[in-house]
């Protein structure tokens, strides 16, 4: 059976779109829907409050336009993650997303802006595509691809 996750590329890496995008495909994926975003700061707060570890990120997130997607496919979460890889981009396994676009320099100085999130459970995932998907949050964009 299918799950849903939720993926969010961060400001400093919006460039890297098309080759993620590609990456996530040849993975098995299919993106649902994808939008370019901008998030407040009272949204973006709401964000950390859903996702613990995302405190830091607060002032980072709604600092400029960010894609958010929903992906698709049998046990997304966790292969979602896989394909992220560690946090830390210099131990992250060659081929993840952030071995192959982080910045190990901006990570080593303790800065929150490690290119990608991945939705750590299918509880999360439900609840962060709500918040991203709700028009009540004011999160409108036009869709890139699907």
């Amino acid at each position: 059976m299918k799950e849903k996750t939720l993926i969010i590329i961060k400001p400093d890496k919006i460039k890297h779109c098309a080759e993620i995008w590609s990456i996530i495909k040849n993975n098995g994926f299919d993106i649902d829907s994808a939008k370019k975003i901008k998030i407040s700061t009272e949204n973006a707060d709401l964000l950390c409050s859903i996702q613990h570890n995302f405190t830091p990120l607060s002032d980072f997130i709604h600092s400029d336009d960010f894609m958010v997607a929903i992906l698709e496919k049998e046990n997304a979460v966790q292969d979602l993650l896989t394909l992220i890889g560690d946090r830390d981009p210099s131990k992250a396994v060659p081929g993840t997303l952030r071995s192959l676009f982080g910045d190990t320099t901006g990570y080593s100085m303790g800065l929150p802006e490690n290119l990608i999130h991945g939705s750590d459970s299918i509880e999360t995932a439900q609840l962060e595509i709500d918040l991203f998907y709700n028009e009540l949050f004011g999160f409108y964009g036009s869709c890139i691809c699907k």
